[in-house]
């Protein structure tokens, strides 16, 4: 299931790019039944690893905890990167190029769906909010599922339509 959630990714990643031919240089996963990890990389600068782990399996309590980073060069020519940790503690992206300024803010709810199924997924819906250096605040609101990470916020640039 998490193989078909990086699939997806890449496909949508691939959508979304300019017609430059893009080729995968690396791509490499590992699924268990209690953790998973992945990292690709292609020729136009994207990369991405992340792993995560089930805690308290079968559980009440059970719980994913997700860790990893992404990289991307973006319209300006610079290369930007994300570390991230996702757990009981909400979504938490740390880089150079993202404000760390008070006024931040986040929350996040998830949910086990298909239990026990062949197509058992993790759901998880969140926002958070921040005050960039520009003395904007900024909101980004997501669902993170078996499509994938999916953000929205006014600030954030959109696909063009096919």
């Amino acid at each position: 299931m998490k193989f078909l959630i990086v699939f997806v990714a890449l496909f949508a990643l691939a959508l979304a790019a300019p017609a430059e031919e893009v080729s995968i240089l690396k791509s490499e996963s590992d699924v268990g039944p209690d953790s998973y990890k992945y990292i690709y990389e292609t020729s136009n600068g994207i990369s991405a690893a992340e792993q995560g782990v089930l805690h308290k399996a079968g559980t009440e309590n059970e719980a994913i905890s997700v860790q990893g980073s992404y990289k991307f060069v973006g319209d300006d020519g610079v290369t930007y990167e994300v570390s991230y940790i996702a757990d009981e503690n909400g979504f938490q992206p740390q880089g150079a190029h993202l404000p760390t300024s008070d006024g931040q803010s986040a929350q996040a709810e998830g949910q086990l769906k298909n239990i026990g199924s062949e197509n058992e997924a993790i759901s998880v819906q969140g926002s958070y909010k921040f005050v960039g250096d520009d003395g904007v605040t900024y909101e980004v609101s997501y669902i993170a599922d078996e499509n994938g990470f999916q953000p929205q916020g006014a600030h954030l640039p959109v696909a063009p339509e096919a």
